[in-house]
């Protein structure tokens, strides 16, 4: 398991929008396991809400 720093940037713009920009990143080895990849689009479907059960 490789440990992977994560940030969000959230923008404000207008009275109803806001944007996301995640960005995960991971210090990969020989083998390449894509985990800041992975990582990112975890958080970005919880932030979307696809990955919570009403």
């Amino acid at each position: 398991m490789n440990p992977v720093v994560v940030t969000v940037e959230v923008t404000r713009s207008g009275e109803r929008t806001t944007t996301l920009h995640v960005r995960a990143i991971a210090k990969e080895g020989l083998i390449k396991q894509r985990a800041g990849q992975k990582t990112a689009e975890s958080i970005a479907a919880l932030l979307n809400g696809a990955g919570l059960n009403p």
